[in-house]
């Protein structure tokens, strides 16, 4: 009776082992973490910063900085529509499903550059989104329109060989020479290059916002 009395406790003992790491886990009071729909990655930057990269749940479509996450399968066929959930983007995404180059936008863009009416038919208008806002460009009248810029203010080989000739001192460099990506203007003093200003203006997205106009919705 004594044996089957310490087998009775033993196996008691036994079970209140096993169970007590789950009756721990659910004691009133503890917050159970909910399981997220998103995978982040968190790297350290060399400055020792940490900056976190999100991986969108699949089945969303995540819109460009400065935009909001748009929900797989919506599509927007009106321009202002489309630029205010998108917020900033260079060339539209597959959610927009409108005409490519809405009259209205070309006819604005067109006549704020004073384009005869015409003459209109031959001009190709592009547009774009910009903190929620819609931007044409004439890119007949600019074929720079998509160009994004190179703010670096390391002089290239070619222009530090360009400026070593001797004939060049004093001078600053055309554009065949220090290329179409850089806004600086270059000159060569002493037969080095040096930045003596900035001819164009650059956006946060890199482009030139002076050839770029805002369209209000009509």
């Amino acid at each position: 009776m004594q044996k089957k009395h310490r087998i009775q406790r033993f196996i008691f003992f036994l079970v209140v082992v096993l169970c007590l790491p789950a009756c721990v886990r659910n004691l009133p009071g503890k917050t159970v973490e909910p399981t997220s729909t998103v995978t982040d990655n968190v790297t350290e930057k060399d400055d020792g910063n940490v900056f976190t990269d999100t991986l969108p749940v699949e089945g969303t479509a995540v819109a460009p900085e400065g935009g909001t996450p748009i929900p797989e399968g919506t599509t927007f066929e009106d321009p202002w529509q489309y630029c205010n959930a998108v917020g900033t983007i260079n060339s539209y995404g597959k959610e927009y499903t409108g005409t490519p180059s809405p009259t209205v936008i070309r006819e604005l863009v067109l006549e704020m550059l004073n384009i005869p009416e015409d003459e209109r038919a031959s001009h190709n208008v592009i547009w774009r989104c910009a903190s929620g806002q819609v931007l044409g460009c004439d890119a007949s009248a600019y074929q720079t329109c998509l160009n994004v810029y190179d703010l670096n203010m390391t002089p290239s080989a070619i222009i530090e060989e360009e400026c070593r000739k001797a004939e060049m001192e004093g001078l600053t460099l055309p554009q065949a020479v220090t290329g179409s990506q850089t806004p600086y203007e270059w000159r060569c003093i002493g037969g080095v290059p040096k930045i003596t200003g900035q001819g164009i203006p650059v956006d946060e997205q890199g482009l030139n916002p002076s050839i770029w106009f805002p369209i209000p919705k009509p």
